[in-house]
């Protein structure tokens, strides 16, 4: 094997599959093929995510950890629906990102416009879900379980089509 060339199609698996590996939780997560894999602002999320916008006053707010433990377990439901993890904590340092639940890091910023957007204190902890047009559809002053975020999506005309495309595709 030493010394042999790759094949043109070989080389074309082989940069596939170290796309994949690299970018696989966000490319799944995407919604449409125009969406940005990594979105740098909430309006960029608009039409393409679901944000999930997870408040909190700090990474280590036990409640914000059971939070991300919750989406950490049901990673694939929200890549399914277009669920976007975005926390959104005051003071960010020794933040620990998620193994498998897609999740978007902003800038400090734009945490804080949205944190004003969505009337949130600093010191609170709050989940919001965002729906695909932008709007508010779903608010929580304690930990969301993913299936109680999955029927919330499900039951949205989108979430309807959505999951009819998904039982399509699974036949």
């Amino acid at each position: 094997m030493v010394g042999r060339k790759i094949s043109r199609a070989g080389q074309s698996f082989l940069l596939l599959a170290i796309a994949m590996l690299a970018f696989g939780r966000y490319a799944c997560a995407r919604a449409d093929p125009h969406c940005p894999v990594q979105p740098a602002t909430f309006k960029a999320m608009r039409n393409c995510f679901r944000p999930l916008l997870v408040f909190a006053p700090n990474p280590r707010d036990a409640p914000f950890a059971t939070q991300q433990a919750l989406l950490e377990q049901y990673a694939d439901d929200m890549m399914d629906r277009n669920l976007l993890y975005v926390p959104v904590l005051a003071q960010s340092s020794h933040f620990q990102q998620p193994l498998d639940a897609p999740y978007v890091i902003l800038k400090q910023s734009e945490m804080n416009a949205i944190r004003d957007r969505f009337k949130v204190d600093p010191s609170d902890f709050l989940v919001v879900l965002v729906g695909k047009d932008g709007g508010e559809k779903f608010r929580a002053t304690k930990p969301v379980s993913v299936l109680k975020l999955d029927a919330l999506v499900d039951a949205m005309p989108m979430g309807q089509q959505e999951k009819s495309a998904r039982a399509s595709k699974s036949q």
